[in-house]
């Protein structure tokens, strides 16, 4: 066991982090035949630096050292956690207003109800 670390809550959708490991890449390429071979990694940007401008220099970089062009899609793949909550951000900001409008259409359904009962 070289470490170990604290569980800590996650927004990775509701998954059970709890049958996560961690090993050194150089275990995982002799354990899995790997050797040469990177299919997943993780980049986490720095406060205040855009997270798409990070993946888009990194997606970049990786086409020219492997001499992937550029504007091919399918040749690397991302998953952005700045755009899923952006999009989240934007689910509850939506709710919100539906809830705004609901209770103002309510208040005002009652105004004229009463109104229509005063006269």
């Amino acid at each position: 066991v070289v470490g170990v670390h604290q569980p800590r809550a996650s927004a990775d959708m509701g998954e059970d982090k709890s049958g996560d490991i961690h090993i050194p890449f150089s275990t995982f390429q002799k354990a899995f035949n790997s050797i040469n071979e990177v299919h997943w990694f993780s980049i986490t940007g720095q406060d205040g630096v855009e997270v798409s401008r990070i993946e888009a220099d990194t997606k970049r970089l990786m086409a020219h050292r492997h001499k992937v062009h550029p504007d091919d899609p399918l040749a690397f793949g991302s998953w952005n956690m700045q755009e899923m909550f952006s999009m989240m951000n934007a689910l509850f900001i939506a709710i919100n207003v539906l809830s705004w409008i609901v209770g103002i259409l309510t208040l005002a359904a009652g105004i004229i109800g009463i109104s229509n009962i005063m006269l």
